[in-house]
């Protein structure tokens, strides 16, 4: 006769025998022992417990009864805090980014010409001319390139050159170009890059905090203030910035992620003595944000090693270098400069200055900007005929800085000066004196040949 299937023990059983187990277990367990397996069939325990359960379920039943209507609904309330308050740490690092954009691009709008008195207030995107740029090491040069031909593209998986340093002689617009990249990044309007959230850096406006928060901390860490407070440090120090609360999470986020452009601007302007340990901070801080991308730029004897003054070296995957204006930069300069001088500083003014006057003696901006864009072509062919005709001063006009003094001087004058000593008289004061001054650094000059 066939056995029948063994039957998985009732929930009674079980607990009979774990009960069973238990008193064994426990001082003066034989005795219980053998009361139990002798004297008490396990029956009347299995009915006992049996009968229990079925009244703590009973109870339990009631009671669950009675509080899960009320658990349903804190629970429910529990769950929309917890989504609030996320979507409120969402909300709070979506605005903190716009904002953060918003003010950098306050920060890059104008073009700054330091130490440069005579200059009108203009917009850097309607004068800006695309450098070129090019390197030495190994890439194969084809044609004129630019900084964004060197940036991963959208659907690069890594950084091909995370590490890249942009040299060039004064007036060749190295702080002019990281401020256009870092503009055309908070606007949205870069290339076909991968985007990045831009963080522009002066080491002018940086290195004494971090020299003074090296001189403070006691770690024996490489004894090196990280990157992450120094941004704070410098964006609640900005005017731009004044409304924003920097985030510490936002900002490691968004390092650790690769989300970031970090531009280190002016490694040559950090004084001599100093730049030592600046160029230890650097290199540390490169190593450490692995997927970072960074951009520093340096005049050549701020960054290049001399073997009479040998300065620790910072690690580079990628050194560019700016080439000198073409003649079809130079005239595309001077286009842009008239076009933009023409309107912001004569007949901006002349029509908006014309709306308080009767309807009928009132300046439309559509007539307006055509008589502009005519003096504008007027000026500049008047320029170009000049400049063009003198092959020193053509040559002169080899680089933004020296272009946007002679077109300057043209607008001021009317004609160059016939001496090419006036115009270098000129220029050399702006060189030598003023421009050194505001940017708080020595002038380099290559001796005379």
């Amino acid at each position: 006769m066939a056995e029948e299937p063994k039957k998985d023990p009732k929930l009674s059983e079980q607990l009979t025998d774990a009960l069973i187990k238990l008193l064994v277990a426990g001082s003066g367990g034989s005795s219980l022992y053998f009361l139990f397996t002798d004297s008490i069939p396990k029956a009347i325990i299995a009915g006992a417990i049996a009968t229990g359960t079925s009244l703590l379920t009973g109870f339990w039943q009631g009671v669950i009864g009675v509080l899960q209507p009320r658990s349903k609904s804190l629970g429910e309330q529990a769950g929309k805090a917890i989504e609030k308050g996320l979507s409120g740490f969402s909300s709070q690092l979506s605005n903190f980014s716009e904002l953060y954009l918003e003010s950098l691009k306050t920060y890059c709008y104008a073009l700054e010409v330091e130490g440069f008195q005579d200059l009108p207030g203009l917009a850097l995107k309607d004068v800006f001319v695309p450098l070129n740029v090019y390197s030495k090491e190994g890439i194969i040069e084809q044609g004129f390139k630019e900084i964004w031909d060197f940036l991963p593209s959208q659907q690069a998986e890594n950084l091909p050159h995370r590490r890249i340093i942009v040299i060039a002689d004064p007036g060749f617009g190295k702080t002019t170009l990281m401020r256009h990249l870092a503009y055309s990044y908070s606007t949205g309007n870069y290339r076909n890059t991968k985007y990045f959230i831009p963080i522009l850096l002066r080491f002018r406006d940086i290195y004494s905090f971090i020299l003074l928060m090296n001189s403070e901390s006691e770690s024996e860490k490489n004894n090196f203030v990280d990157l992450i407070s120094l941004i704070i440090t410098h964006l609640e120090r900005q005017p731009e910035f004044k409304e924003l609360k920097p985030d510490r999470i936002w900002l490691k986020n968004n390092l650790d992620n690769g989300n970031c452009l970090v531009i280190f601007d002016g490694l040559d302007e950090v004084p001599k003595e100093q730049r030592e340990n600046i160029r230890r901070w650097t290199d540390s801080v490169m190593k450490e944000y692995q997927n970072t991308q960074f951009i520093l730029t340096s005049r050549p004897h701020g960054f290049e090693l001399n073997a009479d003054q040998p300065s620790y070296p910072i690690k580079i995957d990628l050194k560019l270098r700016i080439r000198e204006f073409t003649n079809d930069q130079k005239e595309q300069f001077i286009n842009k400069w008239y076009r933009t001088v023409m309107w912001e500083m004569k007949w901006k003014k002349l029509y908006e200055n014309s709306l308080n006057n009767p309807p009928n003696e009132q300046l439309t901006k559509k007539v307006t900007r055509i008589r502009s864009d005519q003096e504008a072509r007027e000026n500049a062919e008047d320029l170009r005929k000049q400049l063009f005709a003198n092959l020193a001063l053509k040559d002169l006009a080899r680089n933004p800085l020296l272009i946007t003094m002679i077109t300057t001087t043209h607008r001021a004058e009317r004609t160059l000066p016939t001496e090419r000593e006036e115009l270098y008289r000129k220029i050399t004061d702006l060189l030598l004196s003023t421009r050194p001054h505001h940017k708080n650094t020595l002038l380099t000059l290559k001796p005379v040949k």
